[in-house]
């Protein structure tokens, strides 16, 4: 009888997992922000380039460091871009800028972006400005910088009416992360957590 009882588990028990797994079989893997270029996109309006910076890190009064590119869309562009294009980039202002999310902590560095058009430079500080830029979320890289910007690492997607419903890992730095569903609605970038589906704790805080 305990025999048949724990065959009976493990059955249950491997029909679970399997089910598990291929709940999100039909989900397509989003490329990672390294591997975007900037045909990815569908922006606003026509583009020679793109970047996106961390801002400056202020740990004392004493110690400033500069901006720093931790994207570029891409280097080929970056590469056949005009002098004026290339000192514009290199000029751009950046007093005050806030951006469309930050790292660093428990310091402040502003992470935005600085695209070019017609041999100028423009700032992209918040996420109102992100999301006019993309024209609302129309691509996977797009999407993957989007649920970036919200502090979600973007996994898996598929298309629903609204957008997207998109599986991501995420990591509180402080001791949890794990993974969810939400949905990111295309036309307004609204992100609504649909499921947590595990979480781990660690210890330590980053």
């Amino acid at each position: 009888m305990k025999i048949k009882l724990l065959l009976t588990f493990f059955i249950l028990l491997l029909f679970s997992s399997c089910g598990s797994s291929n709940r999100f079989e039909d989900y397509t893997q989003l490329p990672k922000l390294e591997e975007v270029y900037l045909k990815d996109f569908k922006l606003n309006e026509k583009y020679d380039y793109w970047e996106i910076r961390r801002g400056l890190m202020y740990y004392s009064s004493s110690e400033v460091y500069p901006d720093e590119v931790i994207y570029s869309f891409d280097k080929e562009k970056l590469n056949g871009l005009s002098s004026e294009a290339q000192l514009s980039l290199k000029t751009v202002d950046r007093d005050d800028i806030l951006g469309f999310t930050s790292q660093c902590q428990p310091a402040f560095c502003p992470i935005y972006g600085v695209a070019i058009r017609e041999n100028k430079a423009i700032s992209i500080t918040s996420d109102e400005e992100l999301l006019a830029f993309f024209d609302g979320i129309n691509t996977e890289a797009e999407l993957s910088i989007w649920a970036w910007a919200n502090e979600y690492k973007a996994k898996s997607y598929k298309e629903i009416k609204s957008g997207y419903s998109v599986v991501v890992g995420w990591d509180n730095l402080c001791g949890s992360r794990g993974e969810d569903l939400i949905e990111v609605e295309s036309d307004t970038g609204i992100i609504i957590q649909k499921e947590r589906l595990f979480t781990k704790s660690y210890d330590g805080c980053v």
